[in-house]
């Protein structure tokens, strides 16, 4: 059984981390600990897809995910809580640059590639809790802090064990520079494994993305 810590701030680094750690397993069981604030949606989605279709039981401990770290979390066969943990969903936000001036067309497509990345996490949370897309879809337009037994009520983990024991070091945050964006291969190469798994699964993925 391997063992991988997703913590502090999700990044292109944090997912080529995660992505050596997950080769090294060679399809064992795996445990996820979480302990992240979130960061890019793109790292969160790529260990989605990256989990997604793992031959090993997988089972996540979860101290803190917010953001996109809840979503390697979803990913996992099993997610366990603890009185004191705490999730926060939100939909997904674009990083306003300063100094960068952006035409309409710009515009359209920062626009459209929320939207999808919108439905695409929609998507997970409704695969995991069982619960419509449409239902996600509108819990997403607030930011909801779910904590404890709420994360199990809300369908985003299986059960509550006790209160965290996790040592885990928050790591250092990095810079804008590090996020990957959405014109590149990555999120290119991630949106089409979820697309396939979203066409194979309409009933849960049931906004067209």
């Amino acid at each position: 059984m391997a063992t991988i810590r997703i913590v502090g701030e999700l990044t292109a680094d944090s997912l080529r981390r995660f992505r050596s750690e997950l080769a090294a397993a060679r399809g064992d069981d795996l445990i996820l600990e979480i302990d992240s604030i979130g960061g890019s949606a793109i790292a969160g989605l790529s260990m989605y897809a990256d989990l997604a279709g793992w031959p090993g039981n997988t089972t996540a401990h979860v101290r803190h995910a917010g953001s996109a770290a809840t979503l390697p979390m979803c990913a996992c066969q099993r997610v366990i809580v603890a009185e004191d943990s705490r999730v926060v969903t939100h939909a997904p936000k674009v990083q306003a640059v300063r100094d960068i001036g952006l035409d309409v067309g710009d515009l359209r497509e920062a626009i459209g590639s929320l939207e999808r990345t919108l439905n695409l996490i929609a998507g997970c949370y409704a695969e995991k809790s069982g619960s419509g897309v449409e239902v996600w879809l509108a819990r997403l337009k607030s930011e909801i802090a779910w904590k404890g037994q709420g994360i199990v009520n809300a369908g985003l983990a299986d059960a509550v064990e006790g209160s965290h024991a996790l040592a885990i070091a928050a790591s250092a945050s990095r810079s804008l520079e590090d996020y990957p964006t959405p014109a590149a291969a990555e999120w290119r190469r991630m949106q089409a494994g979820l697309l396939r798994r979203a066409r194979a699964n309409p009933t849960v993925f049931g906004r067209p993305v």
